[in-house]
């Protein structure tokens, strides 16, 4: 397997991981903003240590802090909007993300794409309406602007992460792990009540799980898998959301949401096959 057929393959299962964030959230009972706070004070744990098994500095510069600053605004900006508005609204919003990467990544970094990939990202986003279709509502209006305003910083995400060398990758996270622990713990004092030793074990495990060891692949990533590709293979996790709510709670998604998780896989497979065709050839032609 080459390195970015690799890459590919951890922003894969970094996603799948993800994806079980909506399930767990179900079973610890707590304010948004705290858990999100202890959650990633478990994810900045499991990043820091592996920054140590592998011999990573901690480098804190303009990039570094980039990426961190658009790791916890858009935690924060997605419970908003999660809590503001609906959940199907809140996803859909996020996962515009794409089309902000392209836009941004072509304003400020000058960045060509082909035909194919705005084309790949219209039937995504198109995919994605259809996903959730059959349960769209007008939402709360602010709640709604924050799930929007999350599909910029979770574009800018990819961005500065995409344009970031190793260490500063991971750097990053960790400081976004560390900035959003420092803006949610406090809530505890106010929501004390809320945590048991249960709550504050599924919490641990969510962050280190679900977030700590995904975030660590997501890093891996981008070394051989370009930000737009990253991001269009996340949106895998909007898909299999539900399917672990159906698992365990036996929520049946409508046909709509059917259809839209075959054009979105389906595209997506295509694209990525496509891209290794092309890259065969130019190899070929090389050669």
């Amino acid at each position: 397997m080459d390195e970015r057929k690799k890459g590919m393959l951890f922003i894969f299962v970094c996603a799948c991981l993800w994806s079980f964030t909506g399930l767990m959230t179900k079973l610890i009972p707590w304010n948004p903003i705290m858990l999100a706070g202890w959650r990633a004070l478990a994810s900045g744990s499991v990043m820091f240590v592996y920054m140590k098994m592998t011999h990573k500095k901690i480098r804190i510069n303009k990039q570094s802090l980039l990426v961190g600053a658009s790791v916890a605004s858009s935690a924060f900006l997605c419970i908003a909007g999660h809590r503001l508005t609906t959940t199907a609204n809140a996803v859909v919003l996020q996962y515009t993300a794409p089309v902000f990467l392209v836009i941004l990544s072509k304003a400020f970094l000058k960045i060509k794409y082909f035909k194919k990939d705005y084309i790949v990202v219209a039937i995504v986003m198109a995919g994605i309406v259809l996903f959730f279709l059959d349960e769209l509502s007008p939402g709360n209006r602010i709640g709604n602007i924050c799930a929007l305003v999350s599909g910029v910083t979770y574009a800018c995400m990819f961005l500065f992460t995409g344009n970031a060398d190793e260490e500063m990758r991971y750097s990053g996270i960790l400081i976004g792990a560390a900035m959003t622990f420092v803006v949610g713990a406090p809530f505890t004092f106010k929501y004390a009540y809320q945590v048991t030793p249960v709550t504050f074990g599924l919490s641990m495990l969510m962050g280190s799980l679900i977030h700590g060891l995904p975030y660590v692949f997501y890093a891996i990533s981008f070394k051989s898998c370009p930000p737009l590709a990253c991001s269009m293979i996340s949106s895998v996790e909007i898909i299999l959301n539900p399917v672990w709510v159906f698992i365990a709670v036996g929520e049946v998604p409508g046909k709509w949401a059917f259809i839209g998780a075959v054009v979105i896989v389906a595209t997506i497979l295509l694209w990525i096959v496509s891209n290794s065709r092309d890259e065969k050839k130019l190899t070929e032609g090389t050669g």
